[in-house]
């Protein structure tokens, strides 16, 4: 049997044109009438298939807290790397009255920070919890960093871990929350119900000639030649493009 309703590469329409391609199909139909047309069972499934297709969506490409989150890691970078200008600066001045604060300090910049520059922001997190737990424990160190001046930038240092937690929790739950959507398997699963609704009225014009499919069918063309025609379009545009690229210099006289 001569198929009159114009092919289309369901498989190759954008995933954010394929809802309206979709909706759009069921609207022609329901116009026409699927019981009158007897394609009533058909275009139901597809009907029933149309909520599934809203999930595709723009992709969010960055979560708005990502520039938060990387703000908040160069601002801990700033000031860790202040805290320990401060120390060495302390140390070369080499006061007698900050002798013994030094002694308790040194040791513990230098654990944590000696190569800041090699840590990761994980690393660096690690590092602070571990830094900030241990000044917390011994009081005597925590008198030491006070007596340096030094309290300035822990107070600081927490202050950023306690927003980067907030921050990161955020994001974490957000992106939790978003829908994993399968692109391929819903498409294929939407444009299994098109085909057949196409396929089934391709068969019903067929065993009532009596009623005349004409005018649906041409509405269907009309949509399904105006989306083929942009995926001819873009794949005509893509092999240009990749032919420019493949396309080796003209050499230089």
């Amino acid at each position: 049997m001569s198929k009159i309703i114009t092919s289309i590469s369901l498989s190759k329409v954008p995933k954010l044109e394929f809802p309206e391609l979709a909706e759009t199909l069921v609207r022609i139909v329901e116009h026409y009438g699927a019981e009158t047309m007897f394609i009533e069972p058909t275009a139901n499934v597809l009907k029933e298939r149309l909520p599934e297709v809203s999930a595709l969506k723009v992709a969010q490409r960055k979560h708005p807290e990502s520039k938060v989150i990387s703000a908040l890691f160069s601002k801990r970078r700033d000031v860790i790397a202040a805290m320990v200008r401060q120390t060495k600066a302390e140390q070369k001045a080499n006061l007698s009255s900050q002798e013994v604060q030094l002694r308790l300090i040194s040791p513990i910049i230098e654990k944590y920070w000696s190569d800041v520059r090699g840590l990761n922001e994980k690393s660096i997190n690690s590092c602070m919890k571990q830094m900030l737990t241990e000044v917390d424990t011994i009081e005597e160190i925590k008198l030491a960093f006070d007596s340096l001046g030094l309290t300035i930038y822990l107070d600081e240092l927490r202050t950023i871990q306690t927003s980067l937690f907030n921050s990161r929790e955020k994001r974490r739950k957000s992106k939790s929350a978003i829908q994993k959507v399968d692109v391929k398997q819903l498409k294929s699963y939407v444009s299994e119900a098109i085909t057949d609704l196409t396929s089934a009225i391709e068969l019903a014009r067929k065993a009532y000639p009596e009623l005349d499919y004409s005018p649906m069918i041409a509405e269907i063309n009309q949509l399904f030649t105006s989306y083929q025609s942009e995926i001819k379009a873009h794949s005509t545009r893509v092999k240009t493009a990749n032919s420019k690229k493949d396309k080796p210099a003209a050499a230089v006289a």
